[in-house]
């Protein structure tokens, strides 16, 4: 299971700036989950299949750049236009 956290803004600083907003089954990758936590058209991410929604709906952004997910122990940052960075 993956677990997504949402940076409170720029210069966000783990772990005390991020909320974990999602829990997310059956990822193999990080790049799974951030997709995963994204709107697609008219469809919410949060009533996707194998996705646990941990904030409200209503507040509930698309991953972006910033953003960390954990997965299989590791804690990797989304950098834009560039992969994932190590956190720890």
């Amino acid at each position: 299971m993956a677990k997504v956290f949402h940076a409170r803004g720029p210069g966000a600083r783990w772990p005390e700036d991020f909320v974990l907003v999602a829990e997310v089954e059956r990822c193999t990758d990080p790049d799974m989950a951030f997709r995963v936590v994204q709107h697609f058209g008219d469809s919410h991410w949060a009533r996707g299949l194998g996705v646990r929604c941990l904030v409200p709906e209503a507040t509930a952004r698309s991953t972006a750049p910033g953003d960390v997910v954990e997965l299989n122990s590791e804690v990797l940052e989304c950098l834009p236009g560039m992969g994932w960075r190590r956190l720890g």
